[in-house]
Formats: C-alpha cells, sequence, structure tokens
C-alpha cells in the first residue's frame, strides 16, 4: 500500500516539474504585445461560433452517455450534462484525472446511480472515443495530404481500431457470462464478496451497450459528431485569430490533445497542452508566436465547461457529492 501510495506521489511530482518546467520555457518565448495585437484583432463572430459549437458537443456527449446506460435506468440528458462539466471542473482541480470518478459519484447523487456503474459508463466512452479518433485519423491520412510523420503511424492507428474490435468482442461474452453467473444465484461466503461481487455486476453492466447493436451503433455515431464538433470548434478557432490551416490540422491538434491527458501533469494539464499545441500546428508551418497566442486562447475555451462545472457546484452545492462519496461502501470505493 504504500509503495503505490509512493508512486503516486512520485507521479504527481513528475507531472508539477514537467508542468513548471514548460510553463517556464512558454513564459520566457511569450511576447506580451503580439498575444495584446492576436486578442484585439480576434473575430468575434468566429470566437462565438467556436464557443457555441464546442459546448454544443457536450450535449452529444450526453446523449451518448444515455445511450450507453440503456433504458433500465432513467437518467435525463441534463443531468449527464452536468456531471461531464463537474468532471471537467475536477479534472482541472486534481490530478490523475480524477474528475471522472467525481462524475461517476456526481452521478450517484443526482440520478441515483452506483459509482461502479457510472465508470464502466465512462470506461466504454473512452473506448468508444479512440475508435472514432482512429476512423478518423486514418481516413484523414488517406485523404488529405498529412506529415510523414502520421503517415507512418496508420499501422498503429489501424492496430488501434483492430484492438477496439477485439475488446468489444471481448466484453461482450464477459456480459453475457457475468449475467450467466449472476443468474446461477451464486451467493459470496462474506459481505467483501458480495459487496465486491455486486460493484463487479454493475460496473459490467455498465459496458453491456456492446450487446445492444442499435444502441452501440448510434452511440459511436454521437462519438463521431461530438469530435467533429470540437475539432471543428479549433479549426474556428484558429480562422478567429487569422491562421488559415486546413481542418485536417486542427484535427490532429484535437486529437494530440485530447492524448496528452495520459502525460504526466499539473490538474488542468498545465503547460504541456500548450507545447503540443504549438509542436502540432508548427508541422502545419504555423509560427511559434501564432501557435502559442492560439494555444493560450484555446486553454479558455477548454475551461469554459470547468467553469460550468464549477457554477453547477456552487449553485446545487459540493455536500451532495460528497455524500455521495462517504456513503459508498468500501469496496464501491476500490
Amino acid at each position: 500500500m504504500r509503495l503505490g501510495s509512493n508512486r503516486s506521489l512520485l507521479f504527481v511530482a513528475i507531472g508539477f516539474a514537467a508542468s513548471g518546467i514548460l510553463v517556464y520555457s512558454l513564459a520566457r518565448r511569450f511576447d506580451w504585445s503580439s498575444f495584446k495585437s492576436a486578442v484585439a484583432g480576434i473575430s468575434l463572430a468566429y470566437a462565438f461560433s467556436a464557443v457555441g459549437i464546442y459546448l454544443s458537443a457536450f450535449l452529444f456527449r450526453a446523449r451518448r452517455c444515455q445511450l450507453i446506460l440503456g433504458s433500465s435506468h432513467a437518467v435525463s440528458i441534463g443531468s449527464f450534462l452536468k456531471a461531464l462539466f463537474v468532471g471537467c471542473a475536477l479534472n482541472g482541480l486534481l490530478p490523475f484525472r480524477l474528475g471522472e470518478l467525481g462524475r461517476a459519484f456526481y452521478l450517484q447523487a443526482k440520478a441515483g446511480l452506483s459509482p461502479s456503474l457510472a465508470i464502466g459508463n465512462i470506461v466504454t466512452e473512452r473506448v468508444f472515443d479512440v475508435m472514432m479518433l482512429a476512423i478518423g485519423a486514418l481516413l484523414l491520412s488517406t485523404a488529405m495530404s498529412v506529415p510523414d510523420w502520421l503517415l507512418a503511424r496508420r499501422p498503429v492507428l489501424g492496430a488501434a481500431l483492430l484492438g477496439f474490435l477485439v475488446i468489444a468482442f471481448l466484453v461482450e461474452r464477459l456480459v453475457k457470462i457475468s449475467v450467466s453467473c449472476r443468474n446461477c444465484g451464486v451467493e459470496g461466503t462474506s459481505a467483501v464478496w458480495t459487496g465486491l461481487s455486486e460493484a463487479y455486476h454493475r460496473f459490467i453492466a455498465g459496458l453491456n451497450v456492446v450487446s445492444r447493436p442499435g444502441d452501440l451503433v448510434a452511440a459511436l455515431g454521437w462519438s463521431a459528431c461530438s469530435i467533429l464538433l470540437e475539432s471543428l470548434s479549433y479549426l474556428i478557432l484558429l480562422r478567429a485569430l487569422g491562421i488559415h490551416a486546413p481542418f485536417g490540422l486542427a484535427f490532429f491538434c484535437f486529437i494530440s490533445i485530447m492524448f496528452s491527458g495520459l502525460l504526466p501533469a499539473a490538474p488542468g494539464n498545465l503547460g504541456i497542452l500548450q507545447y503540443i499545441a504549438i509542436m502540432v500546428l508548427a508541422v502545419g508551418g504555423i509560427n511559434e508566436q501564432s501557435a502559442l497566442n492560439f494555444s493560450l486562447i484555446l486553454t479558455g475555451l477548454l475551461y469554459l465547461p470547468a467553469a460550468l462545472g464549477l457554477f453547477v457546484l456552487a449553485s446545487e452545492g459540493f455536500g451532495p457529492l460528497f455524500q455521495a462519496w462517504s456513503g459508498v461502501p468500501a469496496v464501491e470505493k476500490l
């Protein structure tokens, strides 16, 4: 237990150190006059369009959450939308993307879902995102002129897509086996075992959209739409700053920033997010200062859902969220 805690602390320390180094590096290259001019010259029509399109993508994600959950649980799109915003807010405050756990406990407090069921849903969402991003990258790499470094990685994208299909098949088998075992009526020999078994079954229930072909296809469609909208918001924000870039570059900027969440960093991916945006745009021939200005304004766009999440928590109170956590049995917290 102590070893795991030490590793977690080390990971957090590495993340803060990496973010600090990158922020310092970016600060040294930051040109205030250039940024001020970029903000003054921004097209408000494009900027507001980017904000509207980016936030509308969360409606698509909320609808996807409904489809993944299934009709057996009546949770409104509004509840899922608030949960998504709350998750963004907590991700901006906590390391390790622990905001996703906060989203699960928010759904427990407001919609009565068990955390393990909600986490199963979130895992399914992430797998769908990876699949649709891989498909999009493959299509763009064949239909458009893209950098050689990306073309060289088409086998990796293909392997990711194949991996998703294998995972989907295994999960579908796992769901059926889980249901069969549950129907057998086998009881655990202890309260802990029973609790773990129940948590496991609820987690699997969050994955069983793969056994409902209609909902599966629809959920993948909503995933594709949300990714398209978010990438489009990047493109429009670039245009708002007078940067004319192809959609493919905006899309790969979006992909890179999404996967940057896997890297150790301070909460909110501070430093790494901006640095990756600059690196990706440099591939498209965008000069460093323009890319840096874009990355900073993009940060403001990406933090809008977090601000809405904080508003939700402030208006509804943090109490229900803490009560949901404290009221869950120990085996559920695991």
